[in-house]
């Protein structure tokens, strides 16, 4: 495993927490999922930035592939919503699944 996440990264990761957050803002504001996509979106940054600070970086790796499995299972019913164009979603899947395959 690696020993420290890279700027370039965490740099990545905070720009596409902002923008789930810019397409969640479609969502009507009660919107269950558009909470449950954002708690997830900012557990996911917060550990992937405290990544370098913990002591058991196998737990920690494990932890953040299964949050972003379960924010890929918000996303997907999230475009069968139909509330923003699909293609939004796609992308963010997207680059969450570059983030798995990047702390595999």
């Amino acid at each position: 495993m690696f020993q420290r996440l890279t700027k370039e990264l965490e740099q990545r990761l905070f720009e596409l927490t902002l923008a789930l957050y810019r397409v969640t803002d479609f969502f009507p504001p009660g919107e269950v999922l558009r909470k449950h996509l954002r708690e997830k979106a900012n557990e996911i940054f917060s550990q992937v930035l405290e990544f370098n600070y913990v002591e058991d970086p196998d737990n920690a790796i494990l932890k953040i592939l299964g949050k972003i499995h379960s924010i890929k299972g918000y996303l997907g019913i999230a475009k069968s919503l139909r509330v923003v164009r699909s293609i939004n979603f796609t992308v963010l899947q997207r680059e969450y699944i570059f983030l798995a395959n990047f702390l595999c």
